[in-house]
């Protein structure tokens, strides 16, 4: 046990499993001060003492179990009416009819919730989303001064006093903390708010709270935003801007991600070799996570994908839910896959096909021939297992998915470690998420102007794809940078075959 693996199990952990690290090294450190001078317990003690990792900055958790049970019924009373549908919606405009309300008034604003129905897909989701807000507002309620035992209503969480502190203190522990991102630069406190808006809405059927709730948005997020101009398009276009000069700026570091897989492979199979030299399995399974990177980059720079799609990916079918891999190489010819995703699965609503061809397809080809089996074999995560990148979490299931996926999972936080390790050998850190504007930018290099295709790979309009990556129109810097991709890579067009789903 090093402290370099300690280090990098800790920023996989969950916030429980933090914590049980942390007594894990204390005891260590504690074992090794006394009993380093009995040579056969020496040994297999760490040699030097280990740094005991730093705990999360995230905020407290609330224990809902200790909270009147007046106060969570009522919290599911209004999260029942927030996500209920069309015809949940209509029997309560029927009941108030019933009671004896005014039918013109009540006619009005049925027309007035036809025309902005929502449809939720996740209500589950949505439900969390929402007890999430309600814990997050109890907590600056709690820091004012407030106690939970005596807590009754929601409205006592929802007055302007109690919203304002829980901004201000977001703010305050995200700017504070070394682990956060700031929060101008974080969309956490923006959806923090429009949860809040939502439930108010639908489930407290309160119009005050969302008009408290953007002007406090306009004050303490918004116009901070606009002075240190950081989230125009909700952040995406000083993304783009930011990874378009990378890429432009320096035209071998897009060449590189280009090679992105072949070069992770490589760097994985040095340290698979070295680490089953040494005798040291847990090495040889650090080096094996860095060849599943090498396949998510494949896979990414084949199509870009939603992270979730991506981490989901299922390789074999377990009763009702089915496998995304379609197509696999027949005998005798070039390797070739086919992912197809369903549109249950995807954020758009619509179904996405995958090829992975050429040298991608045979990076995934020797992944599920050989690597990934020994990950299986190491680390003890059954042969049955149906995901392409076999963890040990266990999906959430919303109501609005038409099955439940199998356990066996990576969790989100394992997988951005996963594909980090793999992002360090390119030298270019960008989340697997952020991949879709580096393929967008690589695209317009090498084909200027094709916003239609770029919407394509990507699944959504050109007038978007248009906005977020047209601002290099008719710039020498595209044209050197398709000239270098394409003397590095003269098959490039060859090997990604970008086609509608």
């Amino acid at each position: 046990m090093t402290q370099k693996e300690i280090d990098r199990i800790s920023g996989e952990a969950t916030v429980k499993d933090r914590r049980s690290l942390r007594k894990a090294v204390q005891f260590l450190n504690g074992l090794r001060d006394d009993l380093l001078e009995i040579p056969e317990l020496a040994a297999h003690l760490p040699a030097e003492r280990l740094h005991v990792p730093a705990g999360s900055s995230r905020a407290r958790r609330i224990d809902w179990s200790t909270l009147p049970a007046s106060f969570r019924a009522a919290f599911d009373a209004a999260a029942s009416a927030a996500v209920a549908g069309e015809d949940d919606h209509g029997e309560a405009l029927l009941a108030r009819l019933e009671a004896g309300e005014d039918p013109e008034y009540v006619m009005a604003e049925a027309d007035r919730s036809a025309a902005k129905m929502r449809s939720l897909r996740k209500p589950d989701a949505a439900r969390t989303r929402y007890r999430e807000t309600v814990s997050w507002l109890l907590r600056a309620w709690e820091d004012e001064g407030g106690d939970p035992a005596e807590l009754r209503d929601l409205g006592e969480l929802t007055t302007r006093t109690v919203i304002e502190a829980a901004i201000r203190s977001q703010i305050a522990r995200s700017d504070a903390a070394p682990d956060l991102k700031n929060a101008l630069d974080s969309d956490t406190l923006k959806l923090r708010l429009a949860n809040l808006s939502a439930f108010a809405r639908h489930g407290l059927n309160d119009r005050s709270v969302p008009a408290i709730v953007e002007l406090l948005k306009s004050k303490h997020l918004d116009k901070p935003r606009a002075r240190r101009r950081v989230a125009r398009e909700t952040g995406v276009v000083a993304e783009v801007d930011a990874i378009a000069a990378l890429l432009h700026g320096s035209p071998a570091v897009a060449a590189r991600w280009v090679r992105a897989p072949e070069l992770i492979a490589r760097s994985a199979e040095d340290a698979i070799r070295m680490a089953r030299a040494a005798g040291s399995p847990s090495r040889e399974v650090t080096a094996l996570r860095q060849y599943g990177a090498a396949v998510a980059a494949a896979m990414q720079l084949s199509r870009p994908l939603r992270p979730s799609c991506l981490r989901l990916t299922r390789i074999a079918s377990r009763e009702e839910v089915p496998a995304n891999l379609i197509r696999t190489p027949a005998p005798r010819k070039a390797p070739r896959f086919e992912f197809r995703y369903e549109s249950w699965e995807t954020k758009t609503e619509r179904a996405v096909t995958l090829d992975v061809a050429s040298r991608d397809a045979q990076i995934l080809k020797t992944w599920l021939e050989l690597h990934r089996p020994r990950f299986i074999e190491l680390t003890g995560r059954g042969h049955d297992n149906v995901y392409l990148f076999p963890g040990e979490g266990c999906p959430r299931r919303d109501s609005g998915d038409p099955v439940r996926l199998p356990s066996g999972v990576y969790a989100p936080s394992s997988f951005l470690a996963l594909w980090r390790a793999g992002a360090s050998v390119v030298g270019l850190d960008v989340t697997p998420h952020r991949m879709r504007h580096v393929v967008a930018i690589l695209v317009l290099a090498l084909r200027p102007g094709a916003y239609g295709l770029v919407s394509t790979i990507l699944c959504n309009t050109e007038e978007v794809a248009r906005r977020h990556y047209g601002r290099d129109d008719g710039k020498a810097v595209s044209q050197a940078l398709r000239d270098a991709l394409l003397a590095h890579h003269p098959d490039l067009l060859r090997r990604h075959r970008w086609t509608a789903s």
